[in-house]
C-alpha cells in the first residue's frame, strides 16, 4: 500500500493553498468554530486519555464498548479527501448494539434535529469491524435509535450532555498523520466540555503508533488523539 502522504499529496497541496487564502485577518471572525476546532482536534497525553476513559463511568448505562476496532480505514479516508472537508462520526444503535457511522461532507456542522442527507454525501456503517456503505434511511434510523437509547437512560442533565456526532477535520488529518494502521482503534471516552459548563460528553480517542504520525508530541510508542469537536 502506498504511503498515505503520497496518496493524497495533490489534495494536501490544494487544501494548504485554500487554507493560506482564507487565513487573513478576518478569518477568526468568519470562522466562529476555529478556536473549538483547534482545541479538540489534537494529540493528548496518556494521562489525559486515561482520565477521559475513567469519565465513561458517567455513561455506564449505555453499555458502549470500551473501543471500536476498524479494519482498512485508510482507503476510505483517501477516497473521500477531494470531495469532503470533514468526517462526522456518529454514535448509532444498530442490530448489534451501539456502533459508529461515518459521514463525509463539506459541512463543519450538521443539523442535529432534522437529520437528512444530500446525494453528495457518503455514509459508512461500522459493523463487525469493517466499514460498509449504508443508505440514508438506515443511517437516520440508527442515529435516532441511539438518541432514544440515550434519552431513556435518565442521565443527569446537570453533569452530562448528549453527543450525537464528533467532527474530525480533514485539514488536521493531513497535518498530523502519515498513514493509518490496517486495524485502527477508537477508544470510547468522555470529555469535560469547557464550552458547556464542563459537562461530560461522549468522545472518541484515536490510538495510533507514533511512527504513523508526522510530528508526535509523545516519546512513547503509542500516540493518542482526540478526534474532534463534539456536537451538538
Amino acid at each position: 500500500m502506498k504511503n498515505f502522504e503520497q496518496e493524497i499529496s495533490c489534495a494536501e497541496m490544494k487544501l494548504k493553498l485554500i487554507k493560506d487564502i482564507l487565513e487573513g485577518e478576518c478569518n477568526d471572525l468568519i470562522s466562529g468554530n476555529k478556536k473549538s476546532k483547534d482545541f479538540f482536534d489534537k494529540e493528548i497525553t496518556r494521562k489525559e486519555m486515561e482520565d477521559e476513559v475513567n469519565n465513561m463511568s458517567n455513561f455506564a448505562s449505555l453499555m458502549i464498548p470500551s473501543s471500536f476496532f476498524i479494519e482498512q480505514i485508510q482507503p476510505i479516508i483517501t477516497a473521500n479527501v477531494l470531495t469532503s472537508e470533514c468526517i462526522h462520526i456518529y454514535f448509532i444503535k444498530n442490530q448489534s448494539g451501539v456502533s459508529l457511522l461515518f459521514r463525509f461532507n463539506k459541512d463543519e456542522q450538521n443539523n442535529h434535529e432534522d437529520i437528512s442527507f444530500s446525494e453528495n454525501e457518503n455514509l459508512w456503517e461500522l459493523s463487525n469491524g469493517r466499514l460498509s456503505e449504508i443508505s440514508a434511511e438506515d443511517a437516520k434510523n440508527y442515529i435516532e435509535s441511539f438518541r432514544e437509547l440515550y434519552n431513556n437512560q435518565g442521565l443527569s442533565t446537570e453533569e452530562t450532555m448528549y453527543t450525537q456526532y464528533i467532527t474530525f477535520h480533514y485539514k488536521n488529518i493531513l497535518e498530523n498523520f502519515l498513514r493509518f494502521e490496517p486495524k485502527s482503534q477508537l477508544i470510547c471516552a468522555a470529555k469535560s466540555d469547557p464550552f458547556h459548563d464542563g459537562k461530560f460528553r461522549l468522545n472518541l480517542i484515536l490510538q495510533i503508533d507514533r511512527a504513523n504520525c508526522k510530528k508526535p508530541r509523545t516519546q512513547e510508542k503509542t500516540a493518542f488523539f482526540n478526534i474532534g469537536n463534539m456536537q451538538p
